[in-house]
């Protein structure tokens, strides 16, 4: 009796392992014939719209102490026929300190162009800006972002600030098309850390 149980144990053990082997030969067929896609990055900001809104709430860098909120909201979107400059918008920005002080700006942003490129400006940009004080990209690279507990595929954009070295990474965004204007879910910089606290498109 314990030798025709051992046997049945046997058997099955051999049974399942020839299943699994099957199932793998057949999962890495179906990846030979369909690679997985590569990711490809592509501008949020592009395809923004009137009213689409986004809310960063402000952390001091080493304590996480909340600071205040940085909004962007997009009041005017168009793309001007014959030219190659791409879309022009106009942002609203709204910089609130935690003791309630409140500072409003409007920004004229071409994506397409280097003076501000797709990444989200600070509030104290202007057209007098220091020459080598904005961002500029070093590396972009796949990785998972997580917006309202989900993981959506999304991206790492690393960038230098010139004026300060050509080789070290001063800031990070994690960039996903579910967030909306900027497509930012998690900005770091020296100063302080933004995390995407609310944000929603036009008419959703």
């Amino acid at each position: 009796m314990r030798g025709t149980l051992i046997g049945i144990i046997v058997l099955e053990a051999l049974a399942l392992v020839a299943l699994f082997g099957l199932q793998a030969a057949g999962v890495l067929e179906q990846w030979r014939r369909d690679p997985p896609p590569v990711p490809v990055f592509t501008i949020p900001l592009q395809s923004a719209v009137i009213g689409d809104f986004v809310r960063y709430q402000r952390l001091h860098p080493e304590t996480g102490e909340v600071l205040g909120y940085l909004d962007y909201e997009i009041l005017s979107a168009a793309e001007y026929e014959g030219s190659a400059l791409g879309r022009e918008f106009i942002v609203k920005l709204v910089k609130t300190d935690e003791g309630g002080g409140s500072y409003t700006k409007h920004m004229r942003i071409q994506p397409s162009l280097p003076t501000h490129g797709f990444l989200p400006p600070r509030f104290e940009e202007d057209d007098a800006y220091p020459p080598g004080a904005r961002p500029v990209l070093k590396t972009i690279t796949a990785t998972s972002v997580t917006h309202r507990k989900r993981n959506h595929p999304g991206f790492l954009v690393e960038a230098v600030l010139p004026r300060r070295s050509l080789e070290e990474v001063k800031e990070r965004y994690w960039m996903s098309p579910a967030i909306a204007v900027f497509g930012v879910a998690r900005w770091e910089r020296p100063d302080e850390i933004l995390v995407e606290h609310h944000s929603r498109r036009h008419g959703s």
